[in-house]
């Protein structure tokens, strides 16, 4: 009988799970850079960004905002003026 292998968790290079997840590859980067998406590197490197579905799932999670709030946050369109 085959032995299964224990379960891993799958790393996802950035560009990789900018496809997976349909995010753009900017803001990834930007995210990362600011502290919000909590990548990880191998020790030693400060390239090669890699990330968990734990963490995009985590980081897709505490980015939405209820859309209501979010349209609390936007001044009301100006008013047109008519012609008549």
């Amino acid at each position: 009988m085959a032995v299964t292998p224990p379960v891993r968790t799958r790393l996802y290079k950035i560009p990789e799970a900018a496809k997976t997840w349909n995010v753009p590859l900017d803001t990834l980067y930007k995210e990362i850079a600011a502290g919000r998406l909590k990548a990880k590197v191998r020790r030693g490197n400060i390239r090669g960004f890699m990330v968990t579905e734990a963490i995009m799932d985590d980081w897709i999670e505490n980015s939405l905002v209820d859309a209501s709030e979010a349209y609390e946050h936007l001044s009301p369109p100006p008013r047109r003026r008519g012609n008549g």
